[in-house]
């Protein structure tokens, strides 16, 4: 697996105050990326007082480490950019294979100060992905069950076994997942058995979780539980009546079947 490290190094070129200690830190955004979509590395210093230079610093391995050192990916490794504030952006963009990256800015030690390092930040960069969700039916009684389909598109490669997580993002009723809320793909489409708990409206989300070539995604679909039919109820009064119609119905029954038999 083809991981990538950028390391943002601060060299402070004024002075500060002796033994100060300059610490970095590091956001990337945003994070997971497409690929040929601008990606920011921002780093911040605790001193609003030194002008800083920015060295970017490009790895292919995981933890930054120097053998893995890359000078690819549109960004010059060790190259200098000056910023006049206490924090400093780079952005860029990749255009070559998928893969997990990570960041990490270094201050580098001055003759007055003490430098310091942030901890690497993992990002992804990948082929943008979409989650459309399909119900069998769009209204489902309580107690009864339907399918649900999620469907993965726009993915590089084989994404078959590949896992879509579902839950319930919102409505006013719910549903159970008979089998469990997750599912494997089979080939770019998998589906759940999903039951009626509680009458109302409900939105559910299936979240595809990615892999090391395509990005997560996750889609919506709706739909609504409903009650099941009431069984008519008869005042305690109408029971007698109803009663002697259901005797007096048999007895007629009867009597047609023994002048059929003679």
């Amino acid at each position: 697996m083809l991981l990538f490290f950028v390391t943002i190094t601060y060299v402070a070129t004024s002075e500060v105050a002796f033994a100060m200690t300059i610490t970095p830190t590091l956001t990337v955004s945003p994070n997971p990326v497409p690929l040929d979509q601008m990606i920011t590395f921002q780093g911040s210093l605790n001193s609003t007082s030194t002008v800083v230079s920015v060295r970017i610093t490009i790895y292919g391995a995981l933890s930054c480490v120097n053998t893995a050192r890359k000078r690819t990916f549109g960004v010059t490794a060790y190259g200098v950019y000056s910023f006049p504030l206490s924090w400093a952006t780079f952005s860029t963009y990749f255009s070559s294979s998928p893969a997990f990256y990570s960041a990490k800015t270094t201050v580098m030690p001055g003759p007055r100060y003490s430098g310091g390092a942030s901890p690497c930040v993992n990002f992804q960069v990948g082929v943008a992905t979409t989650t459309t969700v399909a119900c069998d039916t769009l209204t489902l009684m309580l107690g009864a069950s339907s399918s649900c389909t999620a469907t993965v598109s726009g993915a590089t490669g084989t994404i078959a076994g590949d896992v879509i997580s579902w839950s319930q993002d919102g409505g006013t009723g719910s549903v159970s997942f008979l089998s469990g809320n997750t599912c494997a793909l089979s080939g770019t489409s998998c589906s759940v058995p999903v039951t009626g708990s509680n009458v109302g409206s409900v939105t559910l989300q299936a979240s595809y979780l990615g892999d090391p070539n395509n990005l997560p995604s996750s889609g919506t679909g709706d739909l609504t539980v409903t009650a099941a039919p009431r069984i008519p109820e008869y005042p305690l009064s109408l029971l007698p009546i109803i009663t002697l119609g259901i005797l007096a119905y048999a007895a007629i029954k009867r009597r047609s079947a023994i002048r059929k038999a003679r």
